[in-house]
């Protein structure tokens, strides 16, 4: 186990629901003799900037299989409309000053990702929220409406977020964002009883809220290139791509 540091309560959580539209019940789904929440899980504790980590959820069959794999869960309520919603229901009573949200579908997220997202917090002290985006966006990505792209300015905050780009607006480079948040539990808060905005309704993107209210939005750049789970094809590519990076080692 990585020693952790005590940088105010850092805290990661990661929400599981059951009920996912396009793959129910994935956060479940088997990879390489474990759920695939619990491979997420395992993922974020080699984080060195987090304290904890969590697993959030409504299901009490995530709940009895985190409980029986000895892995940090809490049950919050069935009525949330995202992931966020969740975790500030956790953060309410809870004691950390950072929540970072980190996504129960991406096995593969790198611990590097988590860390550079919260490292920004630690530097600057009016920060609210972050992000990640990375660079490996190919051309097929840059016309699939499912993956999110971001324009960032020279302070590396974000300017805007699409699913197609405009075609009348001419940007000098897009980035692929990476679906993981940091927050302090100050703006979280706030953030989760803030009315859902006009182009966060249009688009599907819960953090347009904060772009639509003149919130800073900071976004930093990795190289990971992030692997979601949607469907059960993805599932069967993660698969493939987890036995190649056995067969190597």
């Amino acid at each position: 186990m990585i020693e952790k540091k005590s940088h105010g309560g850092v805290v990661g959580v990661i929400p599981a629901r059951m009920d996912s539209s396009r793959f129910p019940g994935k956060v479940l789904a088997p990879m390489d003799g474990i759920p695939m929440v619990a491979r997420v899980y395992r993922q974020a504790i080699q984080a060195k900037l987090l304290e904890t980590v969590i697993v959030a959820t409504d299901s009490l069959e995530v709940y009895e299989k985190m409980v029986e794999l000895d892995i940090p869960v809490l049950m919050t309520a069935p009525t949330h409309h995202s992931g966020t919603d969740r975790i500030a229901e956790i953060a309410e009573t809870g004691n950390g000053s950072i929540y970072v949200n980190i996504q129960g579908d991406e096995p593969f997220m790198d611990p590097g990702v988590i860390d550079a997202v919260i490292t920004p917090f630690l530097e600057e002290t009016n920060l609210k929220m972050g992000t990640a985006a990375t660079s490996n966006l190919t051309d097929d990505e840059i016309h699939n409406s499912g993956v999110v792209k971001v324009v960032i300015n020279e302070d590396g905050f974000a300017e805007d977020f699409f699913r197609l780009l405009p075609e009348e607006e001419i940007f000098t480079e897009v980035y692929k964002h990476i679906g993981i948040y940091a927050f302090t539990k100050e703006f979280l808060l706030k953030f989760s009883k803030m009315p859902v905005s006009l182009n966060e309704r249009k688009l599907n993107l819960e953090q347009m809220r904060v772009l639509d209210n003149g919130i800073p939005l900071k976004v930093v750049v990795t190289d990971y290139n992030g692997f979601g789970i949607d469907t059960k094809d993805d599932l069967r590519k993660a698969m493939e791509k987890l036995e190649n990076a056995q067969a190597s080692c």
